[in-house]
């Protein structure tokens, strides 16, 4: 195969994973922000979620969503690590090309601690509501 051949594929799919990323970023951030918005403002939710057997099982899937997430995560960062590799063998020269879509570390710290501080709340709130 070609080498521009080639380089274009990897970056096109280093676009694709970034763009994937970012679009798991959003999903978990909707997610959070109804679930959120859900618990402090249905009464049925709150009354629902106060049965302590409801509760903890509500705890216990908060806490594995919020595992998975960052699992993903580092998924992204990885195959973006890899894909990012593999371009700068093809040109060594295209490293202000690739970090346009390349992810960084920062990338997903950031992310995390954003995406944990709101599983937190939610995990508080779900906490709190438990009689």
């Amino acid at each position: 195969m070609e080498t521009d051949k080639r380089f274009n594929l990897f970056y096109d799919a280093l676009k694709d994973e970034y763009k994937s990323y970012v679009e798991d970023v959003v999903k978990s951030l909707g997610f959070l922000i109804v679930a959120i918005g859900w618990i402090m403002t249905s009464e049925g939710a709150r009354s629902y979620l106060a049965s302590p057997r409801v509760n903890g099982f509500a705890l216990a899937c908060t806490l594995l969503l919020a595992a998975c997430n960052f699992a993903v995560y580092i998924g992204h960062y990885l195959r973006s690590a890899r894909l990012k590799k593999q371009l700068l063998l093809q040109d060594p020269e295209a490293s202000e090309l690739v970090a346009n879509y390349a992810l960084s570390p920062l990338h997903i710290a950031i992310n995390s601690v954003t995406i944990a501080g709101l599983f937190v709340f939610l995990a508080v709130q779900v906490v709190a509501l438990e009689k």
